[in-house]
């Protein structure tokens, strides 16, 4: 069996066994990736991209072994998306600004947003990708509404591999 997953996600990896005598004993190997080795639900977490393959042993008290493997294929798309518009208007629909993205990021190291003079009207560092919370809900620093405009963005986003990537645009604030 290939599961199929993107950097970034996460999979509960659970373990059927039939049979045996007593408790079960599990071991999986290797441990990378994995919240626990003999456990019988353990996370997997997919940092490294690559196919991956696990052993998985049970063995009873009587000793009687069974043994198991499953690959994972980790890919390394990685997509990150923005709109171009944003309506702060309280309907909760589409309020706030913030950048979406595929599981493989990490976090936003920073989500700066410019008036067309040039002005910092929003800056936010280190927080977490499509967080609808984080992101600029229009207003300026002492709660104003911003008005109706076109601004500049730029941002920071940092991979689970480690790498960041820098990102700019537009974005059309209506009201």
């Amino acid at each position: 069996m290939v599961a199929v997953l993107l950097a970034g996600d996460t999979l509960t990896l659970r373990t059927r066994a039939t049979g045996g005598v007593g408790n079960l004993g599990l071991q999986r190997s290797p441990p990378d990736n994995l919240s626990c080795t003999n456990c019988p639900k353990p996370l997997f977490t997919a940092l490294d991209t690559g196919l991956l393959r696990y052993r998985i042993t049970a063995s009873d008290a009587n000793g009687c072994v069974a043994i198991g493997s499953l690959t994972i294929s980790v890919d390394d798309s990685c997509l990150v998306y923005w709109p171009n518009a944003f309506t702060p208007d309280g309907d909760d629909i589409n309020d706030r600004f913030y950048l979406l993205t595929f599981p493989c990021v990490y976090r936003i190291a920073s989500l700066n947003i410019y008036s067309r003079w040039g002005d910092e009207v929003f800056s936010r560092t280190d927080f977490a990708p499509n967080d609808a919370s984080a992101g600029w809900d229009g207003r300026t620093a002492d709660g104003t509404p911003f008005p109706i405009d076109v601004l500049f963005w730029n941002a920071v986003v940092r991979y689970y591999d480690g790498r960041t990537e820098a990102f700019k645009g537009q974005v059309t604030l209506l009201r």
